[in-house]
């Protein structure tokens, strides 16, 4: 025996939500749907929704479950002496009922209860959280699955004339964040690494200068007291003495514990002071 939901009003279907069970209705008349799922061992059902011939509608916005039932059927049509009605569905019979409703227990059927046959759109797929059940013409349907899809915000308009490589870097960067949130930041720090690196690369190898635009390009963004004294390294191998002993000093000022650095200051001030018979003081 079935009956009235006490806490309809607590579906997950008012949370939100990015994955969705949509019915696309391609028949020549609207449709009525009517969705069921199991929550707890029990079978709830859950109608109407109206969806207009040549329209589409989310009827739930949680993910694909198992089992995920579906029923849908036309209001009755009366021609000449017949009166007919096109159903689809599947061999599942659940509870349901002529006006809007909300039930539990649906699998218990009373003798007096109204009835409906539904498919089990999640029969045979696994792995999928979204899937549109297509009302063909021919009053045939399909099952269309898809991954779970991020819902991007509405892209600000493109703004007339050349755009600055800033602004374009920018608006990129905001549209790639609409997809996987904290890309942006990912992608930055990934590009951070991978410049440090080449630039270790490059001084290993004696590319002195090939390394210092790889170390420039690093303390354009994110730093710590390291790439300081990366960079420090290239000025004092280059033999600017000057440029060494500030990025020493900002390594230093970062990480007062930083002895390599507090080391190459004092070799860099010497250097100094012997090139230019100066005394450099800190």
């Amino acid at each position: 025996m079935r009956a009235m939901s006490i806490g309809a009003l607590m579906l997950t279907l008012c949370s939100p939500a990015l994955a969705e069970i949509k019915v696309c209705n391609d028949y020549a008349d609207a449709v009525y749907v009517v969705i069921g799922w199991v929550e707890d061992g029990d079978t709830r059902t859950k109608g109407w929704w109206r969806i207009p011939t040549g329209q589409c509608q989310v009827v739930d916005q949680r993910p694909l479950r198992h089992p995920h039932y579906i029923h849908a059927e036309t209001d009755w049509v009366v021609s000449g002496t017949e009166k007919k009605q096109m159903r689809w569905g599947g061999n599942v019979t659940l509870a349901i009922d002529s006006k809007k409703f909300d039930y539990v227990h649906s699998q218990n059927l009373a003798s007096d209860d109204l009835r409906g046959n539904f498919l089990d759109l999640s029969q045979g797929e696994t792995g999928f959280t979204n899937v549109t059940w297509h009302l063909k013409a021919d009053g045939g349907s399909e099952r269309i699955f898809a991954l779970d899809q991020p819902k991007p915000a509405a892209a600000a308009p493109l703004p007339a004339g050349p755009v600055s490589p800033e602004k374009q870097k920018k608006a990129t960067e905001e549209l790639l964040n609409q997809f996987v949130p904290g890309a942006s930041e990912m992608q930055a720090t990934l590009m951070h690494d991978l410049e440090r690196k080449a630039g270790l690369d490059a001084y290993k190898r004696g590319q002195y200068y090939e390394a210092l635009t790889h170390f420039n390009k690093v303390l354009a963004g994110k730093t710590d007291a390291s790439d300081y004294y990366n960079r420090g390294m290239v000025y004092y191998d280059l033999k600017q003495y000057q440029n060494a002993i500030e990025d020493f000093e900002h390594a230093n000022r970062i990480d007062p514990k930083y002895s390599d650095a507090q080391r190459m200051w004092r070799v860099a001030v010497e250097a100094l002071r012997h090139e230019q018979g100066v005394r450099v003081v800190k």
